[in-house]
């Protein structure tokens, strides 16, 4: 269980209201990651949502460079983001892998008893599953804009 007030204004949690976090912030356990450690890894079994209490991680995609796996980070999550958003999202695979940039303190969510609060209360879950909407949208336009440059990069190469 984690304070209330920590999950106010933040991630999927922002526009849920004061008196009903009590029942999220029940389903949270605090936990610590170091810098350089990997939370979970792409394709991974998503069984829990994650809210950055403190810290950054990069989240990535593995890509076979000059025969040498390396991670691409798509994007940098921080504090007040919400991360493996797949728990409540079926297939529940994590589609990037998230490792700490620096020591990081996260808020765990088992993705399960999430989605049975949100199924709950029909106003409560929409708040959350808009605010996810919004997140999965967004992250859908960078990776959008990262494919289209590529794409402008390899149709530059071949006119040249």
């Amino acid at each position: 269980m984690v304070p209330a007030d920590t999950l106010r204004g933040r991630g999927i949690f922002a526009a849920v209201p004061d008196g009903r976090l009590d029942r999220f912030a029940a389903l949270g356990e605090p936990i610590d990651l170091l810098k350089g450690e990997f939370l979970f890894r792409l394709g991974d079994r998503a069984r829990w949502l994650y809210l950055i209490d403190s810290g950054k991680l990069d989240l990535s995609i593995p890509l076979k460079m000059l025969g040498e796996f390396n991670e691409l980070t798509i994007q940098t999550s921080v504090a007040g983001d919400t991360v493996a958003w797949s728990a409540l999202v079926k297939p529940h695979l994590l589609t990037m892998s998230a490792r700490a940039v620096e020591d990081c303190q996260l808020i765990r969510f088992e993705g399960e008893a999430l989605g049975v609060q949100v199924r709950e209360d029909s106003g409560v879950g929409l708040a959350v599953m808009d605010r996810l909407a919004e997140l999965i949208g967004r992250r859908l336009q960078q990776v959008q804009a990262m494919w289209i440059r590529e794409i402008q990069r390899s149709i530059d190469r071949r006119l040249v």
